[in-house]
């Protein structure tokens, strides 16, 4: 199925009569990390390369010396192989061109901005896919890690969970009464105390 939208955009391409196949290969590859790569992406994909053949490369070059060739471009998303367009002087060719991707990290995000001292509940949270440029060793990966642990400080929506953010709850706070109990032997003496501190 092919998957057109807006991250797929159309891009002109004006070059001279005399390009090479090394120029034409970086052109189109380019053409896909800008146009193509955001697809992917939305996928749970990241593109590691772009594979084009000498064959595409002299196509995509004979139609530039028609004049000024359009590159469109599609996801197809069952075998992850991009569809070139090529246009030129009225004449319309497709090409494919094969990319290599390869599974993006997942991270947790929150799904809204939370208070300071926040227990974190699975419903606060979501995976979302990760650039590896973008990764983390912070980043927390496992819902488990993360629900039922409390803001260290306000975290802002859309945020990337990380280790530093939380802490296991506090037990008690600062001025709140709570039962002294002391058991010695048989001996138990209850009593309450005010909290110092957190």
């Amino acid at each position: 199925r092919l998957a057109n939208d807006s991250s797929m955009a159309n891009a002109k391409v004006r070059k001279q009569p005399s390009w090479q196949v090394k120029q034409v290969k970086h052109l189109v590859e380019q053409h896909v990390e800008q146009h193509v790569a955001p697809a992917l992406f939305e996928r749970g994909l990241e593109l590691e390369s772009v594979q084009l053949t000498p064959e595409v490369a002299k196509a995509v070059g004979n139609f530039a010396r028609l004049g000024e060739v359009t590159l469109a471009s599609g996801f197809d998303s069952g075998d992850h192989q991009v569809i070139l367009e090529l246009s030129a002087a009225g004449e319309t060719r497709t090409l494919p061109v094969d990319v290599v991707t390869r599974q993006c990290e997942q991270a947790i995000f929150l799904t809204e901005g939370l208070e300071k001292g926040h227990v974190i509940q699975a419903s606060d949270l979501e995976f979302r896919p990760i650039p590896s440029e973008r990764s983390n060793p912070h980043m927390l990966k496992q819902v488990k890690t993360v629900v039922g642990k409390e803001l260290v400080y306000m975290a802002r929506e859309d945020q990337p969970v990380t280790q530093n953010m939380i802490r296991q709850p506090l037990m008690v706070r600062s001025n709140q009464t709570v039962v002294v109990e002391h058991i010695s032997g048989n001996i138990r003496v209850r009593t309450y105390g005010v909290v110092r501190q957190d």
